[in-house]
């Protein structure tokens, strides 16, 4: 299906446990895909690209399984907020005006294995007080491959780093980078 120029793209909130395969989601005044509260969704090869928000945004407790998308074009590739978890394997989040993927909050996702590519801010920055784990990313040409802020503490093992403009890993506290791990 192609889902195009309205506010959001899909909205699948509490309880959901749908799978949404092959969409084309673009042009949106907010994000491309919101998942929010208990949704379980299985969100599969999916594109979400130029849209004013977030390619995906997951939020308010969602625990989503997010496999080969390509998230390009937005102003945050992948959205991770609030109390929000799940995986994420082989997603592509390149060429967004801010992050690949932003983590923020109490979020515990487990971004990992794909390209976090030209992306204006870093290809992956966790905030606040999240946790989550980035594994076998690679990160080129952002500010910095992987930013780290505020209580974040999150697990990062394995990750690649290449012609990143700024830092491959960015510490604002260093005590927080007790969980990282060299290549």
């Amino acid at each position: 299906c192609e889902f195009d120029h309205n506010m959001y793209g899909i909205w699948a909130d509490d309880q959901c446990a749908v799978h949404f395969v092959k969409n084309r989601l673009h042009h949106h005044t907010d994000d491309g895909m919101v998942l929010a509260g208990d949704t379980q969704c299985r969100v599969a090869q999916n594109e979400s690209f130029e849209n004013e928000g977030c390619g995906i945004f997951v939020f308010r407790e969602a625990h989503p399984i997010l496999e080969r998308n390509i998230l390009h074009g937005n102003v945050c590739g992948l959205y991770y907020g609030d109390d929000s978890g799940g995986t994420a394997s082989e997603n592509e989040c390149r060429n967004n005006k801010a992050e690949g993927i932003r983590v923020l909050n109490e979020a515990q996702p487990s971004p990992g294995s794909k390209r976090r590519e030209g992306n204006g801010s870093a290809g992956i920055s966790f905030a606040g007080a999240s946790e989550g784990r980035a594994v076998s990313n690679s990160c080129k040409n952002n500010q910095d491959g992987i930013s780290v802020t505020e209580d974040a503490t999150p697990t990062l093992r394995g990750n690649s780093y290449h012609w990143n403009r700024g830092r491959d890993v960015f510490f604002a506290k260093p005590e927080n980078a007790k969980n990282a791990t060299p290549l």
